[in-house]
């Protein structure tokens, strides 16, 4: 087109592997096609008659060029350069050859050897091979800004953004000379993206072959790529809130920052075309939501988090930084622990990798909060604003104390090891919800006097104790606040443990007395009444000082205390214990020993019990008849379970004399056994379809399952009938209901056992229906829709064996819902096959 317009006089060679020869319709006058000269004779005085033409000054010849007629192109290029040299210096010669295919992979042969003569290849998208033209000088501002414009309308914004503000906006980036560094920079990036993606895709460009011209379908696939390419790096900006407050004169090294990033592909990637290159093709560019609903701080903050995230999990993952284990506390300087090292290493080993970005390399302190309020904002969204500021600086507090400095590398591996920390500050601040406690944290923070450990520390104090000081809490509001608060006492207690300097000795110990008091209160709260807890409340601060399990008669104290003062009931004694203890594992900071002790308590209370009884079955110790709904018989029940179920029982164990009165707990103990192993062994060896022809093993192992299934017809018959409804529970748990009823049901079953049929035998297992094995039993429609929806099914059913008109509709036309329901039901079976004519009749009673 630029030679036309220009009347340049050169030649032109445009290789393509578009086979169409549609031009536009200006230059169709200028078009003739190789292939029509029957010989090169015929070819040469066409182009002397051009030669000779006065009025014509264009020539576009179209050859299709294949492999095997190389020496034809040959002769052809020859013709037309010797013409051109020997006079014809006012004509434009441009030769389109259209290239198979399957040999554009292989460099074209020849080319036009003159140097006035000119190459520009036009193979589409994707490939890569690529033309010698650049495909950037077909882009201009005016595309940038029209693709732009395509752009916005494939992004759906947040409600609070205006969109026509936005266009407005992006409409001034060319314009502005403030903004001329950010244009240049989406320059760049429009750049690199374009020029990678133009080339040959032979998968792809078949798809261009219909309603355009090559030209036009060339330009075509520019500004789809284009638009997605400015999609793509639309979305980096609005996720990043930057274009909202960014450019407006007051910091110009921010600025400078964000023009940087922008042209960082590590900082701000994009797919490649590649990944997008359907929707390029298409062109109908699915709708893309901002995710970030934040105006950011620091520029492209959330795409520099992503990106600290990816390398922090490979970091994490590095053996070198895995081997670094917590060492033990006793004899051991706090600072000198294992978790500090890890992130301290995990910092510097991130920070090497970030030297890459030198623009982030001299950042100041100021930024550096910048980035950390981005981060804060970006996990905790709903947060109110005075929340996040505390956030920020309780944050910057624990990386100032992990690893002694502040950058980027420290704030991501802070952030790797401790956002669950993080997560737990937030939470207690938003459960205190009081804007005097937030400006109280804020003073607290902000202060120049103490250490970042310090605040830390005194910041969990002011948290911690404000249920205690706030006057306005009912004893209620008090409670609900400290089970919350209770939750992050542990955790946040160890995490100021591991980095706590050894000189700050009294403040851990103010911050374990506090973190023991609001246990204590919790613990009293969940035993206790109001009235009771109001009687013990005084006492809670002189147990919590005992240091409870560091003094033997500390629980003992407290568990008599309750009981005599505040009514606690003898059945919460063991709960109340269990809670003291589990409280003085996580606090009392106990020896290893004792530790491993007490974690055995909490977590085997039941197993302990259970050992218990055990020694009293023994020793022929259980003299108390047990009723069998009892919690009491339960327990029992689950210790007999685990003697029978051992592989190599002592004969003590299983000959131990019991006495009378529990002797049935025994026998339900072993038939439970016995029939748990029967079941497991079913559940994975019987097959509906090879059930008649079983193994006399196996037949007989199901004829014993039936022997104990039957333990009680004669004596004890009212068990029976819990017993099976045992038996059906257990083959739900491990294979559902319909597999159980399919067994029970199957003919062959009942044949062989009469157990499973006769009412006289179970009263449970005769319940079940035979049912075709590809219908479900438990219909989930008919509990909601019955009579109407079976109704319906037996009809649709009627109607598909032909023994029922379909255009009876009796039914009313407002129960549709039951009607559908039935009708997905009667056609979903795989196995079931319906003539045209059968499914004809269904569609006619829609009708």
């Amino acid at each position: 087109e630029s030679l036309l317009k220009k009347q340049k006089n050169e030649l032109l060679l445009v290789l393509t592997s578009d086979f169409e020869s549609n031009l536009p319709q200006e230059w169709r006058q200028y078009s003739e096609n190789v292939a029509a000269y029957q010989t090169v004779n015929d070819f040469k005085r066409a182009i002397d008659r051009f030669v000779t033409d006065a009025v014509r000054k264009h020539l576009i010849l179209h050859y299709w060029h294949k492999a095997e007629n190389f020496t034809q192109y040959a002769q052809i290029k020859h013709i037309l350069e010797k013409k051109h040299y020997q006079g014809a210096l006012t004509k434009s010669f441009i030769l389109i050859v259209h290239i198979d295919k399957n040999l554009t992979t292989n460099p074209f042969p020849l080319v036009f050897s003159r140097d006035i003569c000119n190459c520009l290849c036009l193979f589409f998208l994707g490939g890569k091979k690529k033309g010698n033209g650049n495909v950037y000088t077909w882009i201009n501002e005016e595309k940038i800004l029209k693709n732009m414009r395509r752009a916005l309308a494939h992004i759906r914004f947040p409600s609070f953004v205006d969109v026509q503000m936005e266009l407005e906006k992006l409409s001034h980036i060319f314009k502005d000379p403030k903004l001329r560094e950010l244009a240049e920079a989406i320059k760049v990036r429009i750049q690199k993206f374009v020029t990678s993606g133009v080339g040959f895709n032979k998968k792809t460009t078949e798809k261009f072959s219909i309603g355009y011209n090559f030209f036009e379908k060339y330009q075509h696939a520019i500004d789809r790529s284009l638009t997605m390419v400015l999609i793509n790096l639309l979305l980096s900006l609005y996720e990043n809130g930057y274009l909202q407050a960014r450019f407006n004169g007051k910091d110009e090294k921010l600025d400078r920052l964000f023009v940087e990033s922008l042209k960082n592909v590590s900082v701000v990637p994009m797919d490649h075309i590649n990944n997008c290159i359907a929707e390029v093709i298409a062109g109908d560019e699915k709708m893309y939501d901002v995710k970030g609903s934040h105006q950011a701080k620091f520029p492209f903050s959330h795409c520099l988090h992503v990106w600290c995230e990816h390398k922090m999990s490979a970091i994490g993952a590095n053996p070198k930084i895995v081997a670094i284990t917590n060492e033990k506390r006793g004899g051991k300087k706090s600072n000198e622990n294992g978790w500090k090292r890890k992130v301290c290493q995990s910092a510097k080993m991130l920070g090497t990798v970030l030297n890459d970005l030198e623009f982030l390399n001299k950042m100041e302190l100021t930024y550096c909060d910048h980035y950390l309020f981005d981060l804060i904002s970006e996990n905790f969204t709903s947060a109110p604003e005075d929340v996040k500021k505390v956030m920020q600086k309780i944050l910057a507090c624990m990386v100032e104390m992990i690893c002694q400095q502040t950058s980027v590398a420290c704030i991501e591996a802070t952030w790797y090891y401790y956002q669950h920390i993080v997560a737990l500050f937030v939470q207690s601040i938003l459960v205190c919800d009081n804007a005097i406690l937030n400006r109280k944290l804020w003073a607290l923070l902000t202060s120049f006097k103490s250490r970042p450990f310090e605040k830390v520390v005194q910041t969990t104090l002011e948290i911690w104790g404000f249920p205690f000081r706030d006057k306005q809490n009912n004893f209620t509001n008090v409670i609900a606040l400290t089970e919350s608060l209770c939750r992050g006492v542990s955790p946040i207690s160890n995490f100021i443990e591991d980095f706590a300097p050894s000189t700050d000795n009294k403040l851990q110990q103010e911050l374990l007395l506090l973190s023991q008091q609001m246990e204590m209160r919790r613990i009293a709260a969940k035993h206790l009444t109001s009235v009771s807890f109001a009687r013990v409340e005084p006492h809670i601060l002189s147990w919590s000082q005992q240091g409870l399990l560091k003094k033997k008669e500390a629980i003992p104290a407290i568990v008599k205390h309750w009981s005599e003062q505040a009514g606690l009931a003898s059945q919460r004694l063991p709960h109340v214990i269990l809670d003291l203890l589990a409280m003085s594992n996580a606090l009392g900071k106990m020896n290893s020993s004792e530790k491993e002790y007490q974690y055995i308590v909490e977590n085997f209370e039941k197993f302990i019990k259970l050992q218990r009884l055990e020694e009293m079955h023994k020793n022929e110790w259980i003299g108390k008849q047990l009723s069998l709904t009892s919690s009491e018989s339960v327990l029992y029940n689950r210790m007999l379970e685990r003697l029978y179920m051992d592989k190599t029982p002592s004969n003590k164990t299983l000959k131990a004399k019991i006495n009378q009165n529990n002797h049935l707990i025994q026998e339900i103990s072993k038939l439970k056994v016995f029939l748990t192993n029967d079941i497991v062994w079913m559940t994975e060896h019987v097959r509906f379809n090879t059930i008649e022809h079983e193994s006399r093993e196996n037949i007989e192992r199901l004829d014993r399952m039936c022997k104990w299934l039957s333990y009680f017809q004669d004596i004890n018959k009212k068990y029976q009938c819990s017993l099976h409804l045992w038996f059906l529970k257990q083959i739900r748990m491990l294979k559902g209901m319909d597999w159980a009823e399919a067994f029970i049901t199957h003919p062959w079953v009942r044949s062989q056992f009469p157990l499973f049929h006769k009412s006289e035998l179970s009263s449970v297992f005769s319940k079940f229906n035979s049912q075709p094995h590809n219908l479900p039993s438990f219909d989930p429609f008919l509990a909601i829709y019955e009579q109407t929806y079976l109704s319906f099914k037996e009809r649709f059913n009627a109607i598909l064996l032909q023994t029922r008109p379909s255009n009876d509709n009796s039914d009313e036309k407002s129960n549709i819902i039951p009607c559908l329901a039935a009708l997905s039901v009667v056609c979903y079976f795989p196995t079931r096959h319906y003539s045209s004519q059968q499914l004809k009749g269904l569609f006619f009673f829609f009708l």
